[in-house]
């Protein structure tokens, strides 16, 4: 027996990556031979990057060699390409917009970092949280609008708006003129104020 077996080979997909691509999701290859049984085996190589803060942790290539081997030693290998993306935006989680007064004696309110607390999810990787305004920032009275943006390593981002309306309800100040005396001045019919 010196014929090699026919080996067909599942289609090559593309997953994200959160998905499972072993061959029991991705499929499996199948083998039939001119006298004997045969028996399906795989190998693979991948791209993938071990660095879980990397982009191309969660977007690879993984190369399955599949290899279809009759009882007398012959075989016939196919390859099957599973590619890995990550295509997914983030999912933000916004701050509630928010009313302050002005901070005592300023006409500005300072916020705080704990007033800043959008949080993100994402299907694969760690996200960054960045904020158009920092936090710490003295916001005038008014409405501002702060742009909450998440990116993942893989560069996908989404973004959202809140607002921070800063009112001025601190009464005014009244400085008060210096104290003066009067005094009459001789043969006028007036006096000199003078500054105490």
């Amino acid at each position: 027996d010196v014929t090699k077996p026919v080996i067909t080979c599942p289609a090559s997909v593309t997953v994200n990556c959160q998905d499972n691509n072993s061959s029991s999701s991705t499929g499996v290859a199948t083998g039939t031979d001119n006298c004997s049984p045969v028996v399906i085996t795989q190998s693979q190589t991948s791209t993938q990057n071990a660095d879980v803060n990397s982009g191309d942790h969660y977007n690879y290539v993984i190369t399955r060699t599949w290899r279809a081997t009759d009882v007398t030693g012959n075989y016939s290998e196919c390859a099957q390409t599973i590619t890995v993306q990550d295509v997914t935006n983030p999912v933000i989680t916004c701050p509630t917009s928010v009313v302050k007064l002005t901070n005592a004696g300023l006409c500005t309110y300072k916020v705080q970092n704990t007033e800043f607390n959008a949080t993100a999810t994402d299907n694969c990787s760690p996200v960054t949280i960045n904020y158009s305004t920092p936090s710490g920032t003295a916001f005038p009275v008014g409405q501002t609008t702060v742009t909450v943006t998440a990116v993942d390593v893989s560069g996908n981002s989404a973004s959202l708006d809140f607002t921070i309306t800063v009112n001025d309800t601190e009464k005014p100040r009244v400085k008060a003129p210096a104290l003066v005396s009067v005094v009459n001045d001789p043969g006028q019919c007036g006096a000199v104020i003078n500054n105490i």
